[in-house]
């Protein structure tokens, strides 16, 4: 009667393979964060910016479009409590930029209205191509510029 006897080879495979199959099945939920950063007068509309920052708070690399200072796909919604007015920004000259653990890039939102609120979107991807909405909470704006 032969021995069944397991290689160092095959018990390598046998603990890889689960791995892999788990890591892949598993849903995408990106630690990021969108945070206020400040107001950047003189954009290019004549108006003032809100600059937000995207942050990556995970441990894993995600990506996001845009340029490689800047998120130029976002969705933005004003005074989303009250009479809100929504809006998106979509450049088509962008590429797909990495966002390594602790790395910050900003998303500049235009601003047109009284703004007393925003929330800011954007989509982020991670390594298997997978995506995921990014939100920010509703964040107090407080800003002495035009209407």
């Amino acid at each position: 009667m032969r021995k069944f006897q397991l290689s160092l080879r095959m018990i390598l495979l046998l603990a890889v393979i689960p791995a892999v199959v788990l890591a892949w099945r598993k849903p995408f939920q990106p630690k990021a964060m969108i945070s206020p950063e400040g107001v950047l007068g003189g954009s290019k509309h004549g108006d003032a910016d809100f600059v937000l920052m995207l942050e990556n708070r995970g441990v894993l690399p995600i990506w996001y479009e845009g340029l490689p200072d800047s998120v130029e796909h976002f969705h933005f919604t004003y005074n989303p409590s009250s009479t809100s007015k929504s809006g998106s920004s979509i450049r088509y000259d962008t590429g797909i930029y990495r966002l390594n653990q602790g790395e910050r890039v900003a998303i500049r939102v235009p601003h047109r209205y009284r703004v007393i609120a925003i929330t800011v979107s954007t989509t982020v991807y991670d390594w298997r191509g997978r995506s995921a909405e990014v939100t920010s909470k509703e964040l107090d704006i407080e800003f002495q510029g035009t209407q």
